[in-house]
This record gives structure tokens, C-alpha cells and sequence, in this order.
């Protein structure tokens, strides 16, 4: 039996593992940690925006880490559900389409629950929206990466709003913000295909996909391209004015400090 994705074969080998992180992150070389960090795309994307920030990745798989080290990054195979450490602790946490290629939403949890519990200054989700499936199937559409076998994980606004909460009453965080980026307007947009398109796509092409049923319908519901949250490990972070800025468009959906 293999193990699911993004998840190691054995506890003692996730422990084994958590150890060695913990004592990495116990050297004060790391402000950030990317989990599901893959080649080290985000960590670059993190480094520009704090610079001189000092970025560690984790992923389960070794293949990536041993691409994401062949760039010059530190990174290392671990299991995300269980980095939880009293032993050192980083700025921040980062999870940038991450959570839907675990297994289940309880792996999620578990996931936010190690970075929230490392983190001092605040923690990072981005994912795909998956909130708008049954509005657009309804109309004969989908948007590609719903329908991804490497999505199994498929977290609606309130269920990352529940996990937050959670981590918030447990005394994790401090509190969250919720936002939506990317409006697709129609059914134009190339991240919309056909329900007769098959799995596993990526943006429309009218020369490799089905035609879709209307060109151009508009979507009179809000249709994202991404959810984004954020929790805070205290009242407020510099990190939600550098959103701000970086995400002007971002519609913001929930806080829990409002």
C-alpha cells in the first residue's frame, strides 16, 4: 500500500523527520517555511517581498527537494501535518497551492495547525476556488483545475474559514482574513472549459478542447481564480499592508476582527 499524497509512509519516519526540522529551525537560519515548497517557486516570490528573508522548503517529495536544493534553496523531505515544534520558531509560514493536493481536509488541518504553531508573525494559504463548481456546472462549465485527479482536496471558503476559526479558539492565531482573487467575469475566460473537456487540463484551447456551449455568457455569481487567508499570530502584520499592495483587486470576504 503506498502512502497518499504529500504524505510519508510511516509516523516514526514523519518523527524522524520533524526532528531534523526542528533543529534546523533551532539555528535561527530560517525566517520562513514553505510547505509543499516544490522546486522553490514561492520561496522566491517570498524573498522579493521581504528581502533578505531566508527561506526553508518542505516537501514529501524527494524529487522536488532534490530540484528545489539544485537552485540554491534550503529544503528538505518532511510531512507537513507534523512540523509542530517548541524547539525554534520562524517569521512565518507560507502554503501556496498546497492544502488541495493533500489527501483529505483533516491533513489540511493538521498542516495549518504546524504552521500556525511555528510561526510568530503570520501564516499564508493561497488555493485554487473551488466554491463556484455547482454554479458553473449548472451552466455547462467548469474551470480546469477543479477537475484534477491531483486535487483531492478540494476546501470551499468555509471550510478554510472553519479551520481558522479553530486554530483562532484554540489560541493559535490571532485572527484571519479571507480574500478572493482573480474574477472571471465569462465564460471566455481560458481557465473555463466545456464539461465535455477532459480531466486534467490546463487553460482552454479551442483547437485541443470541446467548443464551449456559449462563447460569452456572463457569470452573474462571483466566479475567483483563488482564495487567499491569512492568519495572524497577533492583532495586526506587516504582511497585510505588502497584500494590499500586491493584491489591490483581492475581494475581501471575511474577518474574524470585524
Amino acid at each position: 500500500m503506498t502512502a497518499p499524497a504529500n504524505t510519508v509512509s510511516s509516523l516514526s519516519e514523519a518523527h524522524a523527520q520533524n526532528a531534523e526540522f526542528t533543529e534546523f529551525i533551532s539555528k535561527d537560519l530560517v525566517d520562513f517555511v514553505d510547505f509543499g515548497c516544490s522546486v522553490g517557486g514561492s520561496m522566491l516570490e517570498m524573498s522579493k517581498l521581504f528581502p533578505g528573508a531566508r527561506g526553508l522548503g518542505v516537501d514529501i517529495a524527494e524529487a522536488k527537494i532534490a530540484k528545489a536544493k539544485a537552485q540554491g534553496h534550503q529544503a528538505m523531505v518532511a510531512d507537513a501535518r507534523y512540523l509542530r515544534t517548541r524547539e525554534g520558531r520562524v517569521r512565518f509560514c507560507i502554503m501556496s497551492h498546497f492544502l488541495e493536493h493533500l489527501p483529505s481536509v483533516n491533513d489540511a488541518n493538521l498542516s495549518l495547525l504546524s504552521a500556525a504553531e511555528i510561526s510568530t508573525d503570520f501564516i499564508f494559504v493561497r488555493q485554487p476556488n473551488f466554491d463556484a463548481d455547482a454554479y458553473m456546472f449548472n451552466l455547462g462549465y467548469k474551470t480546469f483545475w477543479s477537475d484534477w485527479h491531483g486535487h483531492p482536496n478540494r476546501m470551499t471558503v468555509l471550510e478554510v474559514h472553519r479551520a481558522f476559526e479553530f486554530l483562532v479558539k484554540r489560541g493559535s492565531l490571532a485572527g484571519y482574513e479571507i480574500f478572493a482573487n482573480g474574477r472571471i467575469k465569462d465564460s471566455r475566460d481560458p481557465a473555463v472549459h466545456p464539461l465535455a473537456s477532459p480531466q486534467n487540463q490546463q487553460t482552454y484551447d479551442a483547437e485541443k478542447h470541446p467548443p464551449k456551449p456559449i462563447r460569452r455568457l456572463p457569470f452573474l455569481q462571483p466566479v475567483y481564480t483563488e482564495i487567499h487567508a491569512i492568519g495572524l499570530k497577533s492583532s495586526d502584520s506587516e504582511f497585510l499592508d505588502i497584500y494590499a499592495k500586491r493584491y489591490a483587486d483581492a475581494a475581501h470576504l471575511y474577518s474574524s476582527r470585524s
